[in-house]
């Protein structure tokens, strides 16, 4: 797909990229307690515990192979997951940036 030229790519405010990592945080813990899933065997996936409270703690956030992995451990598919982090990013997170909501794709300008 090509940008238009009067498109603008947003690079994500620091309050923003904090918003992001409290809603993965949230709904990793979430989505872990409900499925009854403990800490324990995320290491036989190869995620330190650590790490993994770290995660839930928001003071990392993942990156897309590692949100693939959790995402496997928590018996859902990257994009089931990713719906569950989206129902906890606040709306003016998304105004903020410039995007529009459409499902779980965030679409900013016309494409060609």
């Amino acid at each position: 797909m090509r940008r238009n030229s009067g498109d603008s790519l947003r690079i994500p405010a620091k309050d923003s990229r904090r918003q992001t990592r409290k809603a993965f945080s949230t709904a990793l813990k979430e989505v872990r307690n409900r499925n009854g899933i403990a800490k324990a065997p995320w290491r036989a996936a190869g995620i330190d515990r650590s790490y993994l409270d770290r995660l839930e703690r928001g003071l990392h956030g993942p990156g897309l192979s590692l949100l693939c992995q959790l995402s496997r451990g928590l018996g859902m598919t990257p994009t089931e997951f990713t719906v569950e982090i989206e129902r906890y990013l606040p709306a003016e997170g998304l105004d903020s940036l410039g995007l529009e909501s459409k499902g779980t794709i965030f679409l900013q300008g016309e494409f060609s």
